[in-house]
């Protein structure tokens, strides 16, 4: 996973970023056979590759919480929105 953000606006009490990245993961896979009502898993070869795009906002204050919104390709392909604690 890679990123960046940039400094849109910033002052002694609040500042707002724009942020992008871009990232891949790689799952790998099993297969499975059936011995005597035992199902055995063994790793094959193969994997899934999945690659996502984000983009957003991200507004922190000298407050507690800061917050953003912004638009991942992994978590159901919309516009998300998220809250943390500024320390």
């Amino acid at each position: 996973n890679a990123g960046f953000s940039v400094k849109v606006f910033s002052n002694q009490k609040r500042a707002i970023m724009i942020y992008a990245g871009y990232g891949i993961k790689n799952t790998e896979l099993y297969s499975g056979y059936n011995i005597n009502n035992e199902y055995r898993y063994y790793k094959n070869d193969k994997h899934l590759s999945d690659e996502n795009y984000n983009i957003g906002l991200l507004f922190q204050s000298k407050g507690l919480l800061s917050w953003q919104i912004g638009f991942d390709s992994s978590l159901s392909s919309g516009i998300n929105f998220g809250t943390g604690l500024t320390f």
